[in-house]
């Protein structure tokens, strides 16, 4: 359109200059005129041939940019599209992540808690029957001195003064069948600091159990009702010290987690009073 417009302007343009020349050169040479004319459509042949140039220039120009404008808009259209695809890829693999960082999360908290109370069940157990077999004793239901006060004992202990008869067998073998030591086991290979102080305290229940069971063992004549109610006391005590060594291995606890641990097990826990 540009180059048709351009060719027409030139033509009217010329057409209007030869128009005035033949009105003002009518007395010329005919021969002249025609060399004139000739001259005069070649000048003009060459500006046709000029703005078809420049105009075809133009258009091929305007086409390019054209083109260019395209190709621009392709690009900023294929990057735009690419980084709202990148950026619900990284939130989806953010979202995936928070989603399974929680179910870790919370498997690993319903291990620990429920590892937690199956750790001090044993403790909790010893000292329940502990108080059991004490007011038995204190009413005479079971005599010191006899088999049965003895059976008793080892039952309360968990197998921690001699095996019970169906486990001689696995004693005998080499294996370990105290409780207490199983729990002290498992609560070291959880948390390695608080080795030394389990182990303690693990030496001092076991030791009061061995000092219970030489009382209730002896005769009423040698062992006096003092004896048998502090004897009673010191397993008792040990048994919740070791309890507490028990809990301190969770070191993950929040100090609510604590506490909500410590109300679950009142036999072995002093109630905390929370200001």
């Amino acid at each position: 359109m540009i180059a048709h417009r351009a060719l027409a302007k030139a033509w009217l343009s010329q057409e209007s200059r030869n128009r005035r020349e033949k009105s003002s050169n009518k007395t010329a040479n005919g021969d002249g005129e025609r060399k004139s004319l000739l001259q005069k459509n070649r000048s003009w042949a060459v500006d046709i041939d000029r703005v078809l140039g420049s105009s075809s220039a133009v258009a091929v120009n305007s086409e390019r940019e054209r083109d260019e404008g395209i190709s621009k808009r392709r690009r900023m259209l294929l990057l735009g599209s690419m980084t709202f695809s990148l950026t619900n890829l990284t939130r989806m693999s953010s979202l995936t992540r928070t989603r399974d960082d929680f179910v870790a999360q919370a498997a690993s908290d319903f291990f620990t808690d429920s590892q937690s109370t199956f750790l001090l069940g044993p403790v909790k157990v010893t000292v329940l029957r502990l108080a059991q077999l004490r007011r038995d004793v204190e009413q005479k239901i079971v005599l010191v001195g006899t088999e049965e006060a003895e059976a008793r004992l080892r039952n309360a202990v968990l197998d921690c003064t001699s095996p019970r008869p169906a486990l001689r067998a696995y004693a005998a073998s080499g294996r370990d069948v105290c409780t207490i030591n199983i729990v002290l086991k498992s609560i070291t290979n959880r948390n390695e600091n608080v080795k030394d102080v389990a182990v303690a305290k693990r030496n001092e229940l076991l030791k009061s159990y061995a000092e219970l069971e030489k009382i209730l063992t002896q005769s009423e004549e040698v062992s006096s009702e003092r004896d048998i109610a502090n004897a009673f006391e010191n397993a008792e005590t040990a048994a919740k010290n070791f309890a507490s060594c028990v809990l301190s291995a969770f070191s993950s606890f929040s100090r609510d987690e604590l506490l909500a641990k410590r109300a679950e097990f009142p036999e072995l826990f002093d109630r905390v009073v929370v200001s």
